[in-house]
């Protein structure tokens, strides 16, 4: 059997998506749910706390929901192993006629694309009731808040420096891989566990990252930033090989905490 058959892949990425249809739609209303006071709280909430117009409030919603994403990109990769909790799900899984490259590529394809084009089109839908609601209560002032990705520079969570952008990109994968990894040790709150985890990192390395950003730092700290670039993309590429390896050590019975 290959490694890897496009033909075979595409028959278990459908098995997934079937299997996993009722959390997907739980997740995607939740989503929907979510965004809709989200881009309500920045157009309306902050407005008046900030006395702001109402062209600012789309743009602030804008920002907001551009940051969630990023959130759902970095956090999804926690839930590969979604729907595994009981012994007959993973012998569900492990009886498929495929590889285990394949069985990996479907689920982490499934919690990371298929779950930001759903949170992409909740996006479009919660912004369409957003607008509805607009319409009924005021219709002189009203607007789509997606129009401001294309209109305004829009302020990311992460510095858009063009000479820290690699780095933003790498940050991102890196802690993207990160909860790869944790999602596939973990059995239990893993979420939670490599959250904690990064917050100790953070307490320990953070002071010495936001040095880096600062335009008084010395040049020989600056210099080293394309060094750390390094050290993030091989850490990556370390994430993702560690996380293969622990789904391949699967078993059907296991420690109740950790994959092994």
């Amino acid at each position: 059997m290959k490694n890897f058959d496009i033909k075979r892949f595409g028959q278990l990425m459908k098995w997934t998506l079937i299997s996993q249809k009722s959390q997907l739609f739980k997740f995607s209303m939740i989503w929907m749910i979510a965004l809709l006071f989200l881009l309500l709280f920045n157009i309306y909430l902050r407005q008046f706390g900030l006395k702001m117009d109402y062209a600012s409030g789309l743009r602030y919603a804008m920002t907001a929901a551009v940051n969630a994403f990023l959130v759902l990109v970095v956090f999804s990769p926690c839930f590969i192993l979604m729907g595994m909790k009981t012994k007959q799900s993973k012998v569900n899984l492990l009886m498929l006629p495929a590889t285990n490259m394949e069985k990996f590529v479907s689920r982490y394809v499934m919690v990371t694309l298929v779950w930001m084009l759903s949170f992409a089109v909740q996006f479009v839908v919660a912004d369409l009731l957003q607008w509805l609601l607009a319409l009924i209560a005021h219709p002189a002032e009203n607007g789509l808040v997606m129009t401001q990705l294309f209109t305004h520079k829009i302020n990311l969570i992460m510095v858009t420096k063009h000479h820290y952008i690699l780095f933003g990109i790498l940050l991102l994968w890196w802690l993207h891989s990160f909860y790869l990894v944790g999602g596939m040790f973990f059995c239990r709150h893993a979420g939670i566990i490599v959250t904690l985890s990064l917050i100790v990192l953070g307490i320990a390395f953070g002071s010495w990252v936001v040095s880096v950003f600062d335009e008084t730092t010395p040049m020989w700290i600056k210099s080293s930033l394309h060094l750390f670039e390094v050290l993030l993309a091989a850490l990556v590429m370390f994430n993702y090989w560690a996380s293969f390896k622990l789904f391949k050590r699967m078993q059907v019975i296991n420690n109740k905490w950790i994959n092994l």
